[in-house]
């Protein structure tokens, strides 16, 4: 268990393997929160008195923090109610850059190339504007494994978990307006190489404008975002390296409340918006923000609502720990990941195998995404053959795990579209050549800052002696 001797533990975090879902809020980030509420109550907006002061100077001190832990301007980081407010705010700004660039009427429409496993935060908007004629949209597929992968393993464990810069490139058109590709994967942890993407996208922008190929109306360049919810306090998050134009922070995946906040590039540059129809110019260094909600002005007009000082207090103090802790803590979640996936491949029965996705892929070490499959039914799949089906679907494991005592907590994939029982992973789905059957039986693990070794290989045992029984039983 990461956690120094006197510190206090959250409740009900022992044999915890859903921290991909949320995280425990820090006991430490819960005082932040509390002394927040308690001492700086004032009105953050209201400046002119003490009061209003120091909740202002709480407020920029979490700003702070928040930007330090992944590398920018803290003018940089506009404060939102989560994630889904953020990655909304971003297919909305480029949408109305576009427009205010060019005009409603304009021939063309906004385009979007997206990852095949974003987060319905993103996916969804845009599938409404779509619907509606607004935009198009051009999903990136998972590139095929290579024929020099480590033989006899199955698709999903060899495949690459994120699109590459090759394909992503392949797909943009004069009026593509933005790229979004999250930095880890919320279900698998597959890393993507968001550097080599926006290095991609700005040599192609360049080469556009170097051979005059753009149409003669193109005034705008591609902007590229990232969600990166399930990176921070993962995995190093340097956005000064990755050089995206948007980023999204989601406070309950690194142990703060529910809150977030978007990166937006040069906003620190920007005048207080004066919801004015002039658009953005199109600056190398900067990026464009349009509001979506009005009101009173706050976050210099480009976010109203009275600043929620609490929760912007956990959010900076949860950075802040996670950023000053981040090796050790990283050191620790691998060590749980390689113990677990070790004791999945080298302790189960011979009518049992694992299939670990994106096994040879960059993963976050905090999470494995695998499947259990009956030894036939996987060696019938991988030489084409028609199979019985699964008796080791996951939600049948699930309920018998949390039916075990003690019980566990696991997911059968992401917390916002796992509640169908026969329904595969969409994220599972998106590998090539992936089998229905092996998708089904897909489980989400993952672990955090209070999970310790013994839960680990408790949980290893009682997983596997649930899937044996399942297939002795019936």
């Amino acid at each position: 268990m990461f956690t120094q001797p006197d510190e206090a533990i959250p409740p009900e975090v022992e044999r915890y393997f859903d921290y991909n879902a949320t995280t425990p809020i820090h006991p430490k980030v819960v005082a932040a929160c509390h002394d927040a509420l308690f001492s700086s109550w004032g009105n953050a907006s209201s400046t002119g008195h003490v009061i209003g002061r120091k909740a202002k100077e709480t407020l920029e001190l979490s700003r702070k923090k928040i930007a330090d832990c992944i590398c920018c301007d803290p003018n940089d980081l506009l404060l939102t109610s989560g994630g889904t407010e953020a990655s909304n705010l971003v297919v909305t700004t480029v949408v109305r850059h576009f427009e205010a660039l060019y005009g409603k009427s304009h021939s063309a429409k906004p385009h979007f190339v997206v990852g095949s496993c974003e987060h319905p935060a993103l996916m969804e908007p845009l599938r409404a504007l779509e619907r509606e004629g607004t935009v198009s949209v051009t999903v990136v597929p998972l590139v095929s494994p290579s024929p020099t992968d480590p033989a006899g393993k199955y698709c999903s464990e060899v495949c690459p978990g994120a699109p590459n810069a090759d394909t992503v490139v392949a797909a943009l058109k004069p009026e593509t307006v933005l790229v979004s590709v999250m930095l880890v994967n919320n279900e698998t942890g597959a890393i993507a190489d968001i550097a080599a993407i926006v290095a991609a996208v700005e040599k192609w922008d360049r080469e556009q404008t170097l051979q005059r190929s753009p149409p003669a109306w193109r005034r705008h360049r591609v902007y590229v975002h990232s969600d990166v919810a399930q990176a921070v306090g993962k995995v190093e998050v340097d956005l000064r390296r990755l050089r995206v134009d948007y980023a999204t922070i989601v406070g309950h995946k690194f142990y703060a409340p529910r809150a977030g906040a978007l990166f937006s590039r040069g906003l620190a540059d920007h005048p207080t918006y004066s919801n004015s129809l002039v658009p953005f110019p199109t600056d190398p260094q900067t990026a464009p923000l349009y509001p979506n909600i009005w009101g009173g002005g706050q976050e210099r007009g480009y976010r109203s609502g009275t600043e929620n000082v609490g929760m912007a207090a956990g959010l900076g103090e949860a950075a802040w720990l996670v950023s000053t802790q981040l090796a050790p803590l990283m050191s620790h979640l691998s060590a749980l990941s390689t113990l677990f996936i070790d004791l999945l491949q080298t302790t189960g029965p011979s009518t049992i195998t694992p299939v670990i996705h994106h096994l040879y892929t960059p993963r976050a070490p905090n999470v494995v995404s695998f499947s259990l499959v009956e030894t036939d039914i996987l060696d019938a799949i991988k030489q084409g053959r028609s199979t019985r089906p699964s008796k080791l679907r996951a939600w049948h494991v699930q309920s018998r795990l949390l039916a075990h005592t003690p019980s566990y907590i696991v997911a059968r994939g992401a917390a916002c579209h796992s509640g169908g029982e026969e329904v595969p992973s969409a994220t599972i789905m998106a590998v090539p050549g992936m089998a229905r059957e092996v998708a089904l039986n897909t489980i989400r693990w993952s672990v955090g800052w209070w999970s310790k070794e013994e839960e680990v290989r408790d949980f290893a045992r009682a997983l596997l002696d649930v899937a044996d029984n399942i297939l002795s039983q019936e």
